[in-house]
């Protein structure tokens, strides 16, 4: 959605990605203050809530991941 709406965040550019997250911020705070609220959920609140209430005790398997393959570690050059 974010991207649709912003052109920059959609055809983002190498040189820029040491910038996205700066620039995601932006595009999230323009959004919340200028945009439209989405009301696509009214009716279901109980259910969305139910289902976050089951998934937070699964494990984080991209954690794993990360630290068995030391992501960490790999050095990227701008």
């Amino acid at each position: 959605m974010i991207a649709q709406k912003f052109k920059l965040l959609h055809q983002l550019d190498n040189k820029l990605l040491h910038s996205a997250a700066s620039y995601c911020k932006i595009a999230c705070f323009l959004i919340n203050a200028f945009g439209k609220r989405l009301n696509a959920d009214v009716g279901i609140y109980e259910q969305i809530v139910d289902h976050m209430i089951s998934k937070r005790n699964y494990d984080n398997t991209l954690v794993t991941e990360v630290e068995t393959q030391k992501v960490k570690s790999i050095k990227i050059t701008f």
